[in-house]
């Protein structure tokens, strides 16, 4: 049921224009609060009203950014496994170079979104999700290039957990 509530609204919310996209996303919080355990579809959320708010009228279309970006994500994503301490602080700093950086948005190629917010269900589903799929939302700012890690960290994820004793063999 939460599936089917939570979804989708976020995907109806990429094909509208405005003002109805904004009075989408509206009713996509509300939900979330209706829902006070978190589901992957809330970190989701997150990451739409993110872009609604940040949203760049024009993209910068130099590698630089598009590399910096990615540069930034993937220390986002390190940053779960090296220094835990500082996740909150490295996402922030995720969430306000997609500003600053302006190489992307969600609302202008829905498809694109689509599948992104279909493998984003599916990975942070899985048994190697987190508590909301914050260390998955990554799926939603990169190019569909930066997948290639994304088989990596889902091993790294399964086999880090498994520490058993040798001589649990015998």
């Amino acid at each position: 049921m939460i599936w089917l509530a939570g979804w989708p609204l976020l995907v109806i919310t990429l094909f509208v224009d405005e003002p109805y996209r904004e009075q989408f996303i509206a009713g996509q919080t509300i939900l979330c609060s209706l829902y006070p355990n978190t589901h992957n579809f809330h970190a989701a959320t997150a990451v739409f009203v993110l872009f609604y708010f940040t949203h760049p009228y024009t993209h910068t279309q130099l590698i630089h950014a598009t590399v910096l970006q990615h540069v930034i994500v993937a220390c986002a994503v390190a940053s779960h496994y090296v220094v835990p301490k500082f996740n909150s602080s490295i996402w922030i700093l995720s969430a306000w170079s997609l500003r600053w950086l302006a190489t992307a948005s969600i609302f202008d190629t829905p498809f694109r979104t689509c599948i992104k917010c279909a493998l984003f269900a599916c990975v942070s589903q899985g048994p190697w999700r987190s508590a909301c799929g914050m260390k998955w939302v990554w799926l939603l700012f990169t190019h569909e290039l930066a997948w290639v890690l994304l088989p990596v960290q889902i091993l790294y994820e399964v086999y880090s957990g498994k520490k058993t004793n040798p001589l649990d063999i015998v």
